[in-house]
């Protein structure tokens, strides 16, 4: 369950939030199962919820972000297992070591994110843009780009050198300026 006090501080707005999260190194964010859609259009904070909000290791899971702009956020280490991402603005963001299992990211916009260690189990990743993500080199699980939740998803300047996606069928996706040179 959510902690209100927190959920309050995340309502006033990104300088609040930043200047509490460094007056208050380690201590644990809980915003699991917050409805924060509806906080974000009843107090308008959705303009708020972005550039360079300090987020990092906090607990979303389960919690409705639905149209939620984060982007530029810093989500490292946070746990947003089974949250509604779906159309929400996570472009730039910082989802390193993020647990993103579950998760619906339908419609969201990952472009030029950084997602090393993220962890994408059974996240539906649907007509997402992962536009500009340089996955060169990097061992790709199946459980991360599944081909049954690619649908309509944007690869556009990703980099997949030395990337096996021989298990991954690409039909219907946009690969415009995908690059890709030789199997890992």
């Amino acid at each position: 369950m959510a902690n209100q006090e927190q959920v309050k501080l995340l309502k006033q707005g990104v300088e609040v939030w930043n200047r509490w999260r460094e007056g208050n190194i380690g201590a644990e964010v809980d915003l699991s199962s917050a409805d924060l859609d509806t906080q974000i259009r009843t107090y308008r904070i959705l303009v708020t919820l972005h550039r360079g909000i300090d987020l990092s290791g906090a607990d979303f899971s389960g919690a409705n972000l639905t149209n939620a702009n984060l982007s530029d956020a810093d989500l490292s280490d946070a746990n947003l297992s089974g949250a509604d991402l779906t159309n929400a603005d996570l472009s730039g963001a910082n989802l390193s070591g993020a647990n993103l299992s579950g998760a619906n990211l339908s419609g969201a916009n990952l472009s030029g994110a950084k997602i090393s260690d993220a962890v994408f189990l059974d996240a539906n990743l649907s007509n997402v843009d992962l536009s500009g993500l340089d996955l060169s080199g990097k061992q790709l699980s199946p459980l991360l780009l599944r081909p049954d939740n690619l649908a309509g998803t944007k690869f556009k300047g990703i980099n997949f050198s030395k990337t096996d996606l021989s298990w991954i069928d690409l039909s219907e996706t946009d690969l415009k300026e995908m690059v890709v040179s030789q199997k890992w």
